[in-house]
């Protein structure tokens, strides 16, 4: 499909709301992350102190969760310095900022899922 012109408040308004809900799954995923981290030490220094054999791969299973806000607050920037209050989008643009569907979204998904579920 070409591009087609959007309302720039529109626009923002939900991008901000995108970047809320994000920003609000990266913190929870980071704090259960944090946790899961904490224990597994935890639990890898008792082993330790307990002259047991040390995995030192077991961070591998605990991805560290993404964050992509800055691609929310690098296209509020544009948008806020420009003049226009009518913005030309191509399909591509559309999905990302108004239907939040970026091409990072499964590499998002892969690392908070395990800590996002439940």
């Amino acid at each position: 499909m070409k591009s087609l012109k959007y309302n720039k408040a529109k626009i923002m308004e939900r991008l901000e709301e995108n970047k809320k809900n994000h920003r609000a799954k990266v913190e929870k995923a980071w704090e259960v992350y944090q946790q899961r981290v904490t224990e597994e030490l935890a639990a890898r220094l008792d082993d330790a102190k307990n002259n047991k054999p040390v995995d030192p791969g077991f961070l591998h299973f605990l991805p560290v969760p993404q964050d992509f806000t800055e691609e929310y607050d690098r296209v509020i920037d544009q948008l806020e310095t420009t003049v226009d209050e009518i913005v030309e989008l191509s399909d591509q643009e559309f999905r990302q900022y108004l239907r939040d569907e970026w091409g990072w979204q499964h590499q998002f998904e892969a690392s908070t899922s395990a800590y996002l579920a439940g």
